[in-house]
């Protein structure tokens, strides 16, 4: 072929491929898209395997935070063919974020409250998301979550003694309910850890379910010894408040260490993730029983490890703050000044005013 030929070939290709992205896109030609994703509709129309400038794929699960806010969006536009997709991309992930949490517990902490809290509303789009995508994925987690809401809200959130004996009734019932869907669940759902959060909250709290507690939390712990929840759900229900004792709550964090090779950073995780869950409650770190000095030793594993979060050191500091540990408190608040130097310039901590005091 003589050298103008293969020019004017060359001009004929790059005039085809131009006329393929001119031509006319209409929003039922387009794929699907998360309403975050702002790409031109060229950027669709490229040939398999090229990314024009401008057009690559943005992060769409950065954060555990931005996932959730992400998921709640999801969920207010009842868009179950992107529901399915995050569904796969967080539900079922075995990838962390950066901080190294879970992807399925942002998914779960934004279900969670849609499903529990919303009444008939929440249950009318777990039935309709179940009819459209069927059953095998988190749907059924959804209908689990409704007829467990369902039971809280005719129980209410009072102590045992203001629950009349009919509400107990239904609240079991419908934790019976809750229980008999997830056992209904697909192999893929029941091996995730949403699924065996919500499996041990109904166990510790239904009186016929309670006695299996213990070997569903040895099951889960194992299935995912590095999930936080795994221990801060039965750490809830071993409590004081749920005529067990600060021993066995502490028996739970000890679990956690063990299953990571006597990794004492996750004693403190434990213990903080609780604390911080509970925030308000009616006792501090200093009424249980931790080993305080296990725990310090947990704060420097997760300060010489490389993905401790930066915000930790000051949510370790709280802890060392409710121990009345000055000496630790000071230190924790240096390091988490270090990662965030506006904090310092606050001066409504009480907590901050103990450690720099003297």
């Amino acid at each position: 072929m003589h050298r103008l030929d293969r020019a004017l070939v060359a001009v004929l290709l790059s005039c085809a491929a131009f006329q393929l992205q001119a031509q006319p896109v209409g929003p039922d030609t387009l794929p699907k898209r998360y309403p975050w994703d702002q790409r031109l509709p060229r950027c669709f129309m490229a040939p398999s395997g090229y990314t024009p400038m401008g057009c690559a794929e943005p992060v769409h699960w950065p954060s555990h935070g931005e996932a959730r806010q992400r998921v709640d969006n999801l969920l207010t536009m009842q868009d179950y063919d992107l529901l399915q997709r995050a569904e796969q991309e967080l539900g079922f992930s075995r990838e962390r974020f950066s901080d190294g949490q879970y992807r399925f517990d942002a998914w779960l902490a934004s279900l969670e409250p849609f499903f529990d809290a919303w009444g008939a509303r929440g249950k009318a789009m777990a039935e309709s998301w179940a009819s459209a995508k069927g059953r095998d994925g988190y749907a059924t987690l959804a209908l689990a979550l409704a007829a467990y809401g369902e039971g809280w809200s005719v129980r209410g959130g009072g102590t045992a003694n203001t629950v009349t004996p009919e509400a107990w009734t239904i609240f079991h019932r419908k934790l019976e309910e809750a229980d008999a869907i997830l056992e209904g669940a697909s192999p893929k759902l029941k091996a995730m850890g949403p699924w065996y959060v919500l499996k041990m909250r109904i166990a510790f709290q239904h009186p016929k379910l309670r006695e299996s507690a213990p070997e569903l939390v040895k099951k889960a712990s194992a299935a995912w010894p590095e999930y936080l929840r795994m221990y801060t759900v039965p750490m809830t229900y071993v409590g004081p408040l749920w005529r067990g004792s600060f021993e066995q709550m502490d028996e739970v964090a000890r679990l956690a260490m063990q299953r990571n090779g006597e990794k004492a950073a996750m004693y403190a995780f434990v213990y903080e993730r609780h604390l911080r869950m509970t925030r308000g409650g009616s006792y501090t770190l200093r009424n249980m029983a931790a080993d305080w000095d296990l725990m310090k030793r947990g704060f420097r594993e997760v300060e010489s490890g490389p993905n401790g979060p930066q915000w930790m050191a000051a949510n370790f500091a709280l802890l060392a703050c409710q121990m009345r540990d000055r000496e630790e408190t000071r230190r924790l608040y240096r390091l988490a000044d270090g990662n965030n130097p506006a904090a310092a310039a606050q001066g409504t901590d009480p907590c901050r005013v103990f450690a720099m005091s003297e």
